[in-house]
């Protein structure tokens, strides 16, 4: 399966993991037995043969929207709390990792969701649901369902969750 891992700097899979796929300028792509990183700040450096054909991205946070359209076109999010890209590696290789289950933007409008990441209903944050207290202590109030948040870790109501970092 070809994976793609946001991480901090370019050192391939020594590096540390970037927590949030979005802003990560770094991404490791693992296709088989070669390992390949690009730079975002690049792009026309970065071939198409190379990021086509991604299958899965691990990775700790995701804004919504991406998950989204990820999802939509065949691509897996597996949430992975990883310190580098070859423990996420190995993580996902011993089938310790989950994807996220199917996004549906409307629902998480409606209420709630933990932004599309793939931590179950123990996560310690928001219980794999999201919240809606405004007293929770992890997010100061700033992930409510009714922001169409969850635990995105993007904080405030730009669709996002509670920032805690999960």
């Amino acid at each position: 399966m070809k994976l793609c891992i946001p991480v901090a700097s370019p050192e391939g899979l020594s590096s540390a993991l970037h927590a949030d796929f979005g802003a990560a300028q770094h991404l490791v792509i693992v296709d088989g037995e070669a390992v390949h990183v690009l730079d975002r700040a690049q792009p026309e450096s970065i071939s198409e043969e190379l990021v086509s054909g991604i299958q899965g991205i691990l990775c700790s946070e995701i804004h919504p929207r991406l998950l989204f359209e990820l999802q939509r076109n065949g691509i897996q999010v597996y949430g992975c709390e990883a310190a580098t890209a070859a423990e996420a590696l190995a993580q996902f290789q011993a089938g310790e990792l989950e994807a996220a289950p199917p996004f549906d933007p409307h629902a998480e409008q409606a209420g709630g969701g933990c932004g599309g990441h793939a931590h179950g209903d123990d996560h310690e944050c928001c219980g794999g649901k999201g919240h809606d207290n405004p007293d929770h202590e992890c997010c100061g109030g700033k992930g409510h369902a009714h922001e169409g948040g969850g635990c995105g870790g993007h904080g405030g109501n730009k669709g996002g969750g509670c920032g805690c970092g999960h």
